[in-house]
């Protein structure tokens, strides 16, 4: 059943997407526009959590993960980082199809935003955490060094 309110929750979580990827195309613009070299950045990016301990966080492979998608790596994003790849390509769709929907003047259905697929990205966070430093503490495997 349709509600108001759900429509315009969606509505909001559509100009929030729209004004987040604007943020990202800017200062990825920008970190090229500059010269930042790949190097600088990897230093720039350097996970605190993973240099003082050894141990992954929660994100570590997230930026990884964000460059090969957006570079046409889906299996290495999804390697990187399942959570990202999860939430990257949820994103597109969300965003495509509310496009796709004005631009159509609302012949076209939107994706539908579920608590379900917050619950998913979760999951997919902690099973990547846990499984990376498994691997990488018990078996000796550093899967992202492997990546």
């Amino acid at each position: 059943m349709f509600r108001p309110e759900r429509e315009e929750t969606e509505k909001t979580l559509f100009y929030i997407g729209l004004a987040a990827a604007g943020v990202f195309a800017a200062a990825a613009g920008l970190s090229r526009a500059a010269g930042m070299s790949e190097e600088w950045r990897a230093f720039f990016f350097a996970c605190p959590i993973y240099v003082k301990t050894g141990y992954y966080c929660f994100g570590c492979g997230g930026t990884r993960a964000f460059t090969a998608f957006f570079s046409g790596h889906f299996g290495k994003s999804f390697l990187y980082h399942p959570a990202v790849f999860w939430g990257l390509s949820y994103f597109l769709l969300f965003m495509g199809s509310r496009v796709l929907n004005v631009l159509s003047r609302g012949r076209t259905p939107n994706v539908r935003f579920r608590t379900i697929y917050v619950f998913i990205g979760i999951f997919l966070l902690l099973v990547n955490f846990f499984v990376k430093n498994w691997l990488h503490f018990r078996t000796g495997i550093d899967i992202l060094g492997m990546i």
